[in-house]
């Protein structure tokens, strides 16, 4: 008795069968999308050499959390790393941000960095001025978990702090914002005075 036999092409590399489907051809799709996408997006990345400050404003977008990724990170002088929120479009300067820190050093040394009260959030205090003579500028992520409406804007991280007495430290950091309940809208990266001699960071939205 003959076997039955297929058409060819019947089960082109192309077509999407139970059990395979060839990447390496080209495909023009004509369907729809449905659901919500789930994971970590890129939304921009700063090259913020030279600059006073680094703006992420208008583009948090509407995710369930931000993070922002630092490298490179070097001041023009011995002076701290902070971060300020945008509200509607404009700066926060009230005296209503709150944080604490812990740095542990390679030199076995721990110390804390608190604040209440001021007008911006400290993220690193005492950064190297010259942490590329160094061989390494400080570096980290910087989550930022409270952005919408009724609640007060907050932060947590952690990272690799190269400090102005040549200590490698490990630092953690964390604060929030008493004074604020409106959904927040951006976000801005700045040392308490002078330049960034370089620093690249990169805004990512969490859904």
């Amino acid at each position: 008795m003959a076997l039955n036999t297929l058409p060819a092409g019947a089960f082109a590399d192309d077509a999407i069968t139970s059990d395979k489907i060839n990447l390496a051809n080209t495909f023009a799709f004509t369907g729809t999308v449905t659901g919500t996408p789930q994971g970590i997006t890129k939304i921009v990345t700063v090259n913020g050499a030279g600059a006073s400050e680094i703006d992420f404003s208008g583009n948090l977008g509407s995710y369930n959390y931000n993070m922002i990724v630092f490298k490179d990170l070097v001041t023009a002088s011995d002076v701290s790393f902070r971060m300020r929120v945008f509200v509607g479009g404009t700066i926060q300067t009230a005296t209503s941000y709150r944080f604490a820190g812990k740095m542990r050093s390679s030199a076995g040394n721990d110390s804390n960095q608190n604040g209440d009260g001021n007008d911006s959030w400290e993220v690193m205090n005492a950064i190297d001025n010259n942490a590329s003579g160094e061989g390494n500028g400080s570096m980290g992520v910087i989550y930022v978990t409270q952005t919408e409406a009724s609640r007060h804007p907050g932060f947590f991280g952690h990272g690799f702090q190269q400090a102005h007495n040549g200590n490698k430290n490990a630092i953690y950091y964390a604060g929030h914002n008493t004074g604020i309940t409106s959904a927040i809208s951006g976000l801005r990266l700045y040392p308490s005075s002078g330049n960034f001699t370089s620093i690249r960071a990169t805004l990512y939205g969490v859904t």
